[in-house]
């Protein structure tokens, strides 16, 4: 789907995220999954300038809307926003990269400005205690009714997510069954620690 991209920038950061679009969950939401261990700040930075990563943000966003407008539709129910699942498992020093935790905060507060009401839930699964700092560096930029959508838990699983994923969906990294390559290539590809 990458080579579909006709804009290149976007094509080149997505390249570099290791995240998917998994379905829809039970509800109807948008499943979003994002794999942490396979997340590399240094590549990303070294590939992607900040204007690059503005131009993939909002891509990334919109299309989650699109996507969004279309899992309403195939359940017959309302608009109810992304659920975004973070699995840090893996989680560690490489990803407390300061520019990419600037550049973060500056594309949540995109998300807070521009695309208000576009979440339904975020699960943050595998939280191990270092990632407290970049929670704390991320939170300021979120509204309050934003941080109550956020969801954290040190285990593989938690038990509002469960019954969101249908079962022929739920990757073997969170336990399931099903295979999945989110992040594998970037893996794969290596890259800077």
């Amino acid at each position: 789907r990458i080579s579909q991209l006709k804009d290149p920038v976007i094509a080149k950061c997505l390249n570099e995220m290791p995240c998917a679009r998994w379905g829809f969950t039970t509800e109807g939401n948008v499943l979003e999954i994002w794999r942490i261990s396979q997340l590399r700040p240094a590549d990303i930075l070294n590939r992607c300038s900040q204007s690059d990563l503005v131009s993939w943000w909002h891509y990334w966003v919109e299309s989650a809307l699109e996507s969004n407008l279309k899992g309403a539709e195939h359940c017959g129910k309302a608009l109810r926003g992304t659920v975004l699942v973070l699995d840090l498992k893996g989680f560690g020093a490489r990803h407390l990269n300061t520019a990419m935790l600037r550049s973060l905060v500056s594309l949540f507060g995109i998300g807070q400005s521009k695309y208000p009401e576009s979440l339904s839930r975020v699960f943050v699964l595998n939280a191990p205690t270092l990632f407290s700092g970049t929670w704390n560096a991320i939170k300021p930029v979120l509204n309050a009714r934003t941080r109550r959508k956020v969801i954290m838990t040190n285990k593989g699983m938690h038990d509002d997510l469960a019954p969101l994923i249908p079962k022929a969906n739920l990757p073997q990294f969170l336990g399931g069954s099903c295979p999945c390559g989110i992040g594998e290539q970037i893996s794969k590809g290596g890259g800077a620690m």
